[in-house]
C-alpha cells in the first residue's frame, strides 16, 4: 500500500498535468493530503525529491500496476504526467522524454550483464544504450513509416 506523498501523487499528475514534483507536494501540503516533517529544506522541496526518487526506482503506485508514470524535461524543468498522457506532436519536437518502464526479468538479467561487462553502476544508462543503438538499427524503417503516416493524414484530411 503506498503511503504519504507518493499515495495521493498519481491523483493530483492527473488532475494537473506537467506541473514539477515540488509543485505537487506543495498542493499536497495546501489541501491537507500531506505533511512532511522536513527541518532542513522545504516541506516542496523534500517531497518532490521524494517523488523523483520514487518515480526513477519504480515504486510509484501506477508503476506498480505496470503502467509507465512520464517523466519529461520541458524549459530545463523535469515535469510529471500520467502514464496514458497524449502529447501533442508540438511537445515532442523540442524536449527529452523520460520514461519509466517495468522491464521483464530476461531483459533485467541482460541489462545487468551489459553493466558488468560495460563496467557500469546504472541500469538507466544501459537501458538508454541498448535503446538508443536498437533505434539506430531500425531507423530508416521509423523514417518510412513517418512518411506514411504523413501521407495517410494527409489524405484523410482532404
Amino acid at each position: 500500500m503506498a503511503k504519504g506523498l507518493k499515495a495521493v501523487a498519481p491523483a493530483l499528475i492527473r488532475e494537473r498535468p506537467g506541473e514539477t514534483p515540488f509543485y505537487y507536494a506543495g498542493e499536497a501540503i495546501r489541501r491537507g493530503l500531506w505533511r512532511s516533517d522536513a527541518t532542513k529544506v522545504t516541506p516542496e522541496n523534500s517531497g518532490g525529491t521524494t517523488l523523483l526518487k520514487e518515480i526513477r526506482e519504480g515504486r510509484m503506485p501506477d508503476t506498480v500496476a505496470r503502467k509507465v508514470t512520464v517523466a519529461r524535461k520541458v524549459s530545463g524543468q523535469l515535469r510529471l504526467y500520467p502514464a496514458d498522457y497524449h502529447f501533442t506532436s508540438g511537445d515532442r519536437a523540442n524536449d527529452e522524454m523520460r520514461v519509466e518502464v517495468l522491464l521483464s526479468p530476461e531483459i533485467a538479467r541482460d541489462i545487468a550483464l551489459l553493466m558488468e561487462v560495460r563496467d557500469k553502476s546504472d541500469p538507466q544508462d544501459e537501458v538508454a544504450w541498448l535503446l538508443n543503438e536498437g533505434w539506430k538499427l531500425r531507423k530508416s524503417q521509423i523514417e518510412t513509416l513517418r512518411g506514411v503516416w504523413a501521407d495517410m493524414k494527409r489524405t484523410s484530411e482532404a
